[in-house]
């Protein structure tokens, strides 16, 4: 998968999945609102398409569901129209692992799937999945059945929960994942989710075990498939893991937080208007795709975000480090030093923006030494540099996209969501 990415921008979407934590501590199916639900995912796919070229989707993810409200939910998805054709144009691809080959890894995920839970894996349901997954070939999230590494963040998230009326279960829960992966060299979901079911857990522990499931591999992906980008959108708690978009030998590391789909959605609704941002996403991926396809404008415009998003993450970095610094030394003698810092350390954001920046975070009660919040910098900075002046609202980069956003959401109708 990260072989795969050359140059693109590239998102991981695990959301849509029989670990997303919000369904499973609930086993009613009645008290989920199936169709909103799936809308709501589809709406987090269209949006990323917007600032990423392509959206990977693990396999078993779509396949290996413990709990009857998210087989629902991502049946609802996987079975619609919208789905299709995102699959069909390329912006959403499917993932495996545990080889190389395209049929090795469908016929992986598909035996791993049917191992436990039988009675919600849907016959029919399968055979569909399988047709879409032979349309474009299964990239290879990981070519080893093994998630080296993944106990480590699973522990040290179980090593959080502190409810006393819980310890031993936790201190089971511990001895548990431990053992199992030192026999087995991964843990796996499903086989954490029948431990769980075995131990009549009380229900503020099974949420807290569902949530811990879910961020360790979250952080996992963080750190095995970068540049590969994992993630959230604001149901899932909002973590400051961090991504190396760069490489070994010169990282870049950035707050997986700022790539949320709700983030972008706030923006668009900004830039755009909420009626033409709310019309974007409700149109079909075919007629979103004109607007990433043509004259450059969409990638100019995705990497103007991308900078800022980059940037953000460092100024949150910077603002730690440089904190003490303003308090010892003259204004002349800080600017200097935070003109070096910015010179090394933000990207692609030009240095008339950085000595603005700079004169911001030199100010001694500025805003940003005492907002130590990514997501709150990440609005500054698009604010800077996506509409600054009356007579210059925004950014040339974003011109021409915007031009093309406002035609097709005037201009088109809208798909049927589901």
């Amino acid at each position: 998968m990260t072989d795969s990415v050359s140059g693109r921008k590239c998102a991981l979407y695990n959301e849509l999945s029989h670990m997303t934590p919000y369904y499973l501590h609930h086993t009613s199916p009645e008290e989920i609102n199936v169709k909103g639900e799936a809308i709501f995912h589809l709406n987090n796919i269209k949006l990323l398409c917007l600032y990423f070229d392509t959206i990977f989707i693990p396999i078993e993810n779509i396949l290996s569901f413990a709990n009857k409200r998210s087989a629902l939910v991502v049946q609802k998805v996987v079975e619609s129209d919208q789905f299709k054709q995102l699959l069909e144009l390329g912006i959403v691809n499917l993932c495996g692992w545990g080889a190389s080959d395209p049929a090795t890894m469908l016929e992986k995920g598909f035996r791993y799937a049917t191992k436990e839970y039988a009675h919600l894996k849907d016959e029919k349901y399968l055979r569909k999945v399988e047709n879409i997954a032979r349309m474009k070939p299964l990239v290879a999230r990981d070519s080893s059945r093994f998630d080296i590494g993944h106990d480590r963040f699973l522990l040290d998230k179980l090593s959080l929960l502190d409810n006393p009326r819980d310890r031993a279960d936790i201190e089971k829960g511990i001895d548990f994942v431990s053992q199992f992966y030192n026999s087995y060299s991964y843990i796996g979901s499903l086989e954490f989710y029948k431990w769980m079911d075995s131990n009549n857990l009380t229900e503020n522990l099974s949420s807290g075990l569902y949530k811990s499931y879910y961020r360790a591999w979250q952080e996992y992906c963080y750190q095995n498939y970068s540049p590969v980008i994992t993630v959230n959108s604001e149901r899932i708690r909002y973590s400051y893991g961090e991504i190396n978009i760069g490489s070994v030998d010169k990282p870049v590391f950035v707050k997986a937080m700022l790539y949320s789909p709700t983030i972008f959605m706030s923006f668009l609704d900004w830039q755009l208007g909420r009626d033409v941002s709310r019309k974007l996403i409700r149109l079909s991926p075919l007629s979103i795709q004109t607007i990433r396809n043509g004259d450059g404008s969409w990638h100019r415009f995705k990497e103007k975000y991308h900078s800022c998003v980059e940037a953000s993450s460092d100024i949150f970095d910077l603002e730690r480090e440089t904190w003490h610094l303003r308090q010892k030394l003259d204004e002349e003698s800080t600017k200097l030093i935070l003109n070096e810092l910015f010179e090394n350390r933000i990207h692609k954001i030009g240095r008339s923006n950085i000595i603005d920046i700079i004169s911001l975070l030199s100010l001694p009660l500025s805003w940003l030494a005492q907002v130590f919040n990514p997501a709150a910098i990440l609005a500054f900075i698009l604010s800077h540099f996506f509409k600054k002046t009356a007579s210059a609202p925004f950014a040339r980069e974003a011109v021409p996209f915007y031009k093309k956003a406002n035609f097709l959401a005037r201009s088109t109708s809208v798909m049927p969501a589901l």
